[in-house]
Parts: structure tokens; C-alpha cells; sequence
């Protein structure tokens, strides 16, 4: 379930891509139903018996502010099915997971659903490159160091190339 931009890599990939690849049922909603009312997620979720579901903090955080909404409803949510709610796209705050789940426990959400993660959107194309206008970076160093974040320059060595 997905309310998230489809323009979005977030949206993109997590809300259409994955459940056309995957060949789950994929719920979407317009990101302006969700600002207006963040109680419309919870009761999609509910409804459609999501399990997995994300967003941004600040999503989390609206439900949080708008929580007598929650308790203020005529209709039951049930939030026992949701097995993944991804948390990203900027800085998680703990208190806004530990305020979350304290409000929605009765509703059958459970803390160790969340699933905080940070991504690199640009990683599906390149991570770094130089400018056009400049030659590859080459530089040598120990091959055996290649993992640790400390390179020497030593006896057995290997080229390779960088973007500084």
C-alpha cells in the first residue's frame, strides 16, 4: 500500500514496480488523501490487509499529531497484517517510532514491524563520477587493503579508478 509520489524513487520502486514484479496486489493512494486525513493509510492498510507499507518520517509523525483521529472513528483498524513499514527517505527519529507504536498497539501494530532504511536513489545509475571536463582518477594501492577504510601504498598493488 503506497501513497507515496510514483515520481518519487521511493514511491517508484516500493509502491508500482515491486508489486507488478512480485505479482502482489499493490494499493495506491494519492499523496494529497494522505496529507489531508493520515488516518486514510492506517484504514487502507487495515482494509486491504497491507503488509507492507512506508514512508518518510514525517508520515509517521502526522499520525502521530493527528492521533484523535484514530481513536475518534467509527470504523475498526486492524493493523495485525502490516509485517513491513519501511521508514526512510530522511532522518528517522526514534521518538517518532517509539510515539507511533505506543498509539497504534491497540490497533495490532507491532514494533519490530518497522523497518528503518536509508537508500541511495542516485546508486541506480552511478555513486560518484568526474566532471566531464577532467581525467579518471587512478590511483595504487595495496591490494590486500581494499576493505579497510585505510589504503597504503605497498609492495603487491593494484590499480583502480576513482571520482574524487
Amino acid at each position: 500500500m503506497s501513497w507515496l509520489p510514483h515520481f518519487h524513487d521511493f514511491g517508484l520502486v516500493f509502491g508500482i514496480i515491486q508489486p507488478i514484479y512480485t505479482g502482489c496486489l499493490g494499493v495506491l493512494m494519492s499523496p494529497e488523501s494522505f496529507i489531508q486525513r493520515p488516518i486514510r493509510w492506517l484504514q487502507v492498510i487495515s482494509r486491504y490487509q497491507g503488509t507492507h507499507s512506508g514512508a518518510p518520517n514525517f508520515a509517521y509523525e502526522l499520525c502521530t499529531q493527528k492521533s484523535e483521529q484514530i481513536f475518534n472513528v467509527d470504523i475498526d483498524i486492524d493493523l495485525r497484517s502490516w509485517c513491513v513499514a519501511v521508514n526512510g527517505a530522511e532522518p528517522i527519529r526514534q521518538q517518532t517510532l517509539e510515539k507511533f507504536a505506543q498509539i497504534l498497539e491497540p490497533f495490532g501494530f507491532r514494533r519490530r514491524t518497522f523497518c528503518p532504511g536509508y537508500g541511495l536513489a542516485e546508486a541506480t545509475l552511478k555513486v560518484c563520477s568526474v566532471r566531464k571536463t577532467d581525467s579518471p582518477v587512478i590511483c595504487t594501492v595495496q591490494e590486500s587493503h581494499l576493505n579497510k577504510t585505510v589504503l597504503l601504498k605497498l609492495m603487491k598493488t593494484k590499480k583502480i579508478a576513482g571520482c574524487l
